[in-house]
């Protein structure tokens, strides 16, 4: 795969994505506050996570319906998670989450067959000799696994503590749960 296929199936796939969003509001509207340059962040959020998705699934033996359903089951899997954390982190600042999540689950399940048809195009048939999930041992995917998710919440925190003091004033009016519920939800 070169850098030019992957960069216009992502930005195909980004417009899928942009168009199922419009449709998916559409169907479950949803009143958020406005905060400056909000779309912006959105169309260039949206693009990282859909380049994101596309250098894997190009990269995937999978074709067609198959590899657009996985393709779009990662990043909605993602946005229910950051869903569910706001509900709990900021339950107090009437978002309407479940209606967030419903329109999150349209845009995938709208992307989805579309991707797997982007992502598909022009790629060889793969050796069906080789499956690389099965040829690891269950102890060598259980300590993968492991680390993954470790490394996971290093990460997080890492994350949080660069950008703590940009938002200290903002999360000092909120009441956050204890550094146990925040690992078990990661």
């Amino acid at each position: 795969m070169n850098t030019l296929t992957w960069l216009w199936k992502s930005l195909l796939a980004w417009a899928v994505l942009v168009v199922a969003t419009m449709i998916a509001t559409a169907i479950v509207p949803v009143t958020v506050q406005s905060v400056p340059h909000q779309f912006a962040w959105w169309l260039l959020t949206n693009f990282l996570v859909v380049a994101a998705v596309a250098f894997t699934a190009l990269r995937s033996d999978w074709r067609g319906l198959r590899l657009g359903l996985a393709a779009a089951a990662v990043p909605l899997f993602v946005s229910l998670v950051d869903l569910l954390e706001g509900s709990i982190f900021l339950g107090h600042l009437g978002v309407e989450w479940k209606r967030l999540a419903v329109e999150s689950i349209i845009s995938y399940g709208l992307s989805a067959p579309a991707w797997g048809m982007i992502f598909s195009i022009g790629k060889e048939e793969a050796q069906a000799s080789f499956h690389p999930f099965r040829s690891k041992s269950l102890g060598e995917r259980v300590w993968k696994y492991a680390v993954s998710a470790f490394s996971y919440l290093f990460l997080y925190y890492l994350a949080g503590a660069i950008i703590f003091p940009f938002v200290r004033d903002f999360y000092a009016t909120q009441t956050l749960p204890g550094v146990r519920t925040i690992v078990m939800l990661q």
